[in-house]
């Protein structure tokens, strides 16, 4: 509720303070018509084609009192209106992703037993190898300071990452370009569909994301020039941070800061930091390497470092033997490395082999290449219709940024060619991996609203012949009506009706439907669709498609105000995430959540019972059951479900099956159990729970056993 009323405040300051208010564009054209006056071109010059952008200072915002107190204001508004959007009911949805429930059990464990190191579990399987543990040092934090680890604990660190992420895209948009600029694109960023999404889940992506960009803008004004006092700073800053990236999710935080600043020394024939940083690199990796191969391969690993840094180094090593980067290395090696030494030798290397090697190694390369089993192999052009979903209601507006964006005729022409590089190869990056997700794009999206608020910000006005950015606002407008209609004509069909609901069901059950999209997929849509023929939600659906209908007739007829179609298209895309979490969300929760049947469970089961697990892994049910559960088959090996069902008639011991699991096994007529707790027939991962039936019991299956061996379905 203090969000809500508080993010008024922030839209009015965004909309009358900011955007609507004509001092607003008189700060763009005198920002724009200083920077031309102060930036000549010419080689050496702060916006010469063979130099860095001048990095301003990072002392704060700067200028006359009555800019500056707007730039506040624009800030202040900003922030409010991201904490609405993040923080308003986040607490009131439950655990949907298995992310946040790893999330949540590991943190738990923490919490509990005061071990931070080694990422154990509660529930008997060990510990978890997949990720390394800064996420869940911060869910562990914000836990404590809570008194527990519950939804709203974990995904703190999600939403503070998201909010702080906000805050330095304006901040860099209103330093680097102008306060037009860093507002249109702090607001763009805010209100994209998937980053507003990703804000309020317990993900790690989104905590890499803020790490990866604040680190690579430091590492690039580091490089801008000259030695001095801040470069050191700032590089010492930009390893950190990369440090701190590895730890969130290992190497992948340092290469996605150097696909930006490694093309870009490149292109601008920086040969001596590009030296610099080799030097630095190589020198970090023979420290590494003799580390990990302790005192017996230091007799070998010192005469070989010093052949190679001697022969390829020499004359730098002479002239200047210490280096901003050969710090950073430093750094970065002191916040890192400690943690992934101490885990491999608590785990026998384990982790080590189980996380670089599988996770990082041969989940980018596809099968066959890597010699393992790639997980959910997906084709390069993957990541393309997943960029335009991200982004949206902006995302047809990027069809403007390839005329626009490289202009050399405007100032920041290097910085623009930074930011263009650096999603550029950050994408191809992520491309060339088998193993993708929508979610790992995270770290382009800043990148594309900076430059899509340039855009805007300097091109809008100029283009009287509809072509580019005003062009790309009316396809957005169009697919913003055609949405629109859509909309209205699924109201009025399902008013009258279940007309839908067969067409759909044959749609998802479709091989051609099923060979692109998964379960998640399928019963989102039908999801949906009874969202819509629920009665209840009737009028909310006709007040929400009389907004769109006035927002995108706004659109159409103020098309040639920017500050109006911007306002605008903000006001739409804020409105439809508050609808979401008013409406929607809460109708999707008891087909995603599993609270109501962990309670059941707990009821059944008493204390006294024990749970097994049958070769499925809900980690959300498992979070909510908050007691011991055991794994089968490990705790009865060489016996399949069916021998161990009938050899343990009567105890109290309860199996969890997943429900498409358990019928196909029931089909088969092997199950001696009853049904004691299942999940909602609509739930999107349905849970079964079966108690071993009595020998006496009428309703038994007798059917064989079963071999010794332990059964495995297909499927």
């Amino acid at each position: 509720m203090v969000l809500f009323l508080f993010g008024f405040p922030g839209i009015r300051a965004i909309g009358k303070g900011c955007i609507g208010s004509p001092v607003f564009f008189q700060v763009l054209r005198r920002d724009g018509m200083n920077r031309t006056k102060q930036a000549p071109s010419g080689q050496g010059s702060p916006e010469g084609p063979g130099s860095f952008f001048h990095a301003p200072s990072f002392v704060g915002f700067e200028g006359p009192p009555p800019f500056r107190k707007i730039r506040w204001l624009s800030f202040a508004g900003v922030m409010l209106l991201a904490l609405f959007l993040f923080g308003f009911k986040m607490e009131d949805r439950g655990i949907w992703s298995s992310h946040e429930a790893i999330a949540g059990q590991i943190a738990r464990a923490m919490v509990r037993s005061g071990d931070y190191g080694v990422e154990r579990f509660e529930t008997g399987r060990g510990y978890n190898n997949e990720k390394p543990p800064l996420y869940y040092w911060g869910v562990s934090l914000f836990s404590r300071m809570t008194g527990e680890v519950n939804n709203l604990t974990i995904r703190l660190p999600s939403t503070v990452s998201a909010v702080l992420l906000v805050a330095l895209v304006f901040w860099m948009g209103a330093r680097m370009f102008s306060l037009p600029v860093g507002v249109m694109a702090s607001l763009i960023l805010m209100t994209s569909i998937h980053y507003r999404w990703l804000a309020r889940v317990g993900r790690i992506d989104m905590v890499l994301a803020l790490l990866v960009i604040a680190s690579g803008f430091a590492l690039y004004f580091a490089c801008r020039g000259e030695r001095s006092r801040r470069s050191w700073i700032l590089c010492a800053a930009a390893y950190g941070l990369m440090g701190l990236g590895v730890l969130a999710k290992g190497p992948v935080g340092i290469v996605l800061v150097f696909c930006g600043i490694g093309p870009i020394l490149l292109l601008e024939k920086r040969w001596e930091v590009i030296g610099e940083l080799c030097l630095a690199w190589i020198a970090g990796a023979l420290v590494l390497a003799g580390l990990c191969l302790g005192r017996q391969g230091w007799p070998v690993l010192v005469p070989l470092g010093g052949l190679v840094l001697g022969g390829l180094f020499r004359k730098r090593i002479a002239v200047r033997p210490f280096s901003p980067h050969l710090l950073g290395v430093a750094v970065l090696l002191l916040v890192a490395s400690p943690w992934f030494f101490w885990v491999h030798h608590e785990t026998q290397g384990q982790f080590t082999r189980d996380f670089f090697i599988y996770h990082n190694f041969v989940r980018f390369f596809p099968q066959g290449v890597a010699g393992y089993e790639a997980l959910k192999h997906r084709p390069f052009w993957f990541y393309i219709p997943h960029l335009l979903t991200s982004m949206l209601p902006w995302s047809l507006l990027l069809t403007a940024l390839p005329r626009k964006v490289l202009k050399r005729d405007r100032p920041s022409y290097d910085l623009r060619r930074f930011l263009v590089v650096w999603g550029g190869v950050s994408f191809l990056f992520l491309s060339l991996s088998s193993f993708k997700r929508a979610d790992y794009l995270l770290p382009v999206l800043p990148l594309l609203s900076l430059l899509l608020a340039w855009c805007l910000a300097n091109f809008y006005e100029e283009d009287p012949d509809g072509k580019g950015i005003r062009t790309a606002l009316t396809a957005t407008g169009i697919l913003l009506a055609t949405a629109t209609a859509v909309l209205w004509l699924l109201a009025l069909l399902t008013a009258f009706g279940d007309s839908l609901s067969s067409p759909v069901q044959t749609l998802v059950e479709h091989p051609a439907f099923e060979s692109r999209f998964n379960s998640d997929d399928a019963n989102g849509l039908l999801t949906y669709l009874r969202f819509f023929q629920a009665p209840e939600n009737r009028v909310s659906i006709l007040l929400f498609s009389v907004l769109m209908t006035a927002g995108v007739a706004g659109i159409f007829l103020k098309r040639r105000s920017l500050k109006w179609a911007f306002s605008l298209l903000v006001v739409l895309a804020a409105a439809f995430h508050t609808v979401h979490e008013v409406k929607i969300a809460p109708f999707f929760e008891p087909f995603r959540t599993q609270r109501t049947l962990a309670a059941q469970i707990q009821e059944i089961v008493g204390k006294e019972g024990k749970l097994l697990m049958v070769e499925t892994e809900p980690h959300d049910l498992v979070f909510y059951l908050d007691r011991e559960v055991l794994w089968f088959p490990h705790v009865y090996p060489d016996r399949s479900l069916a021998r161990v069902l009938a050899e343990e008639a009567g105890k109290p011991l309860y199996f969890i099956l997943d429900r498409d699991r358990y019928r196909r096994m029931k089909k088969a007529g092997f199950l001696p159990g009853e049904v004691v707790a299942e999940s909602i027939p609509e739930h999107f991962d349905g849970i079964v729970v079966l108690r071993p039936m009595p020998a006496d019991s009428p309703d038994r299956f007798r059917q064989n056993p079963g071999p010794a061996a332990p059964v495995r379905e297909s499927g």
